[in-house]
């Protein structure tokens, strides 16, 4: 279980203390970061003024979905992520504008479920939404939002073949279709997008990418496909305000519009990314009269790159070569969402990137989204008349032990200064039983390591005023 340190203060009232007011918890530390643990399979949703983005995370020994609300200057909006559920791969989310609502999405063990999100960041559902009614082998979805409800779908082998199935979610969270709805057999990949009184399912399906159109009311329009593409898979789809635009990979980026009764608008697919880069996974924004398209760009067996492609809503291309994140590590699944004023970036490890509406990049520095990563436990706290000092046990990040923090608080709540290294050694530090006291100005941390007791003095501005020093070694410890 991941451990994350919060403190609340508590203001007596009455004769006898018998009435206690417990303040909101504040967070003690956010900065020790794990960065082997990080997020997985991002995905964003723009709506009234936050993106927000859901995300899977191992925290611990348990993978779960998670979710972070984001504003317009990249700034976090809530001090600890939201945790959605305990368990869980593969998430998505969608914004309902005249609801106010998001929809997220995940697979776990076998169903799709989800859980509705206010834009203020309250979690609307105690329970799991169970979406994919009886399927057990359902799994990757996508969803859409018409404005006020929902439409999911995704991959179901209860027939024995890799078929797509859907369903609506009313905005109240009521899952109008129990036992899905048949959209296609045997199919692969899938994304969905809602205009013009119709959801657009895009897929790929042996030979290339089709679509189907699906009314608000879970009718099939086209019960036979419309042909898309040849040849390209991994799609990606948007609505302008007049027409589909259709995004799909096979060595590049590609571009394909479609109008509102699923014609294919351009007969020969539209290479969008430069020719001396590759391409795969694109994934399609629209804000205004631009489009922004992130992609992954293999650079070597062991990294990948996360590239862009700018383009007007004709996907007449501004630039095409964009880099989002050129570093070492090998980056997968990128996302983006657009806003009114930008389009936010986000990658698997969940660093994000703010592009403006005239295609510069604005950060060039990712900012990293994700709090966790790490356990932080065994806290203990002491007073020296005017402040706190609350030391605690916070995991390596290698699987080798822990190490020792501290933190100053005042009176208010309020952090003073960044954490304190206690004791960072490369021994194992893992029998915690932290205990600290103070002592006129200055307190003393003390600890048990595997039968051994040490100890170190922080003074009162946080200083480190010795090194850590045994206190003693007995045989045995109780």
């Amino acid at each position: 279980m991941l451990g994350l340190l919060l403190g609340f203060f508590w203001t007596s009232f009455g004769e006898g203390d018998t009435l206690l007011q417990m303040s909101e918890p504040f967070l003690v530390d956010t900065t020790r970061t794990i960065v082997s643990v990080g997020g997985d399979c991002p995905a964003l949703a723009y709506g009234d003024s936050v993106y927000l983005a859901v995300y899977a995370e191992w925290r611990g020994d348990v993978n779960g979905i998670y979710a972070m609300r984001i504003d317009n200057q990249g700034r976090l909006l809530d001090s600890i992520n939201l945790q959605v559920s305990l368990g869980g791969y593969y998430p998505d989310v969608a914004y309902a504008k005249q609801s106010g609502i998001f929809l997220v999405v995940w697979h776990e063990a076998g169903s799709i479920r989800g859980k509705r999100i206010s834009s203020s960041g309250q979690i609307l559902d105690n329970d799991e939404i169970i979406i994919s009614g009886s399927s057990p082998q359902a799994s990757y979805p996508s969803v859409s939002s018409d404005g006020k409800d929902f439409f999911v779908v995704w991959k179901d082998g209860r027939n024995g073949t890799n078929d797509i199935y859907g369903a609506r979610v009313s905005s109240t969270g009521q899952v109008l279709d129990e036992e899905g709805i048949r959209i296609e057999e045997s199919a692969g990949s899938r994304k969905i997008s809602y205009g013009a009184g119709y959801y657009f399912v895009v897929y790929y399906n042996n030979d290339g990418l089709y679509g189907k159109r699906i009314t608000p009311e879970g009718e099939i329009r086209d019960q036979t496909p419309k042909k898309i593409a040849d040849s390209l898979g991994s799609p990606s789809v948007a609505f302008d305000g007049r027409k589909f635009l259709v995004v799909a990979s096979s060595g590049g980026i590609y571009g394909i519009r479609v109008d509102t009764n699923g014609v294919v608008i351009d007969s020969v697919p539209k290479r969008l990314n430069s020719d001396t880069l590759t391409g795969r996974r694109g994934r399609i924004a629209i804000s205004g009269d631009k489009c922004m398209i992130v992609y992954e760009h293999k650079v070597s067996v062991w990294d990948e790159d996360v590239y862009g492609v700018f383009t007007d809503t004709a996907f007449n291309v501004i630039d095409s070569s964009m880099v989002v994140l050129d570093d070492d590590t090998y980056q997968e699944d990128p996302v983006v969402a657009g806003s009114d004023s930008n389009f936010l970036a986000m990658m698997q490890n969940l660093d994000g990137v703010r592009i403006s509406k005239s295609g510069q990049v604005l950060d060039a520095t990712p900012i990293h989204y994700s709090y966790a990563g790490n356990e932080q436990e065994s806290p203990a706290v002491a007073f020296n008349g005017w402040e706190y000092l609350i030391a605690y046990a916070t995991d390596k990040g290698e699987g080798t032990g822990k190490d020792i923090y501290a933190v100053r608080i005042s009176q208010y709540g309020e952090r003073i200064g960044e954490p304190i290294p206690v004791c960072t050694d490369s021994g194992n530090q893992a029998d915690l039983r932290l205990r600290v006291s103070s002592a006129e100005k200055n307190f003393l941390v003390v600890w048990d390591d595997d039968g051994n007791i040490f100890g170190r003095i922080i003074e009162e501005d946080g200083t480190e005023s010795s090194s850590v020093f045994m206190i003693n070694s007995p045989e045995y410890t109780d």
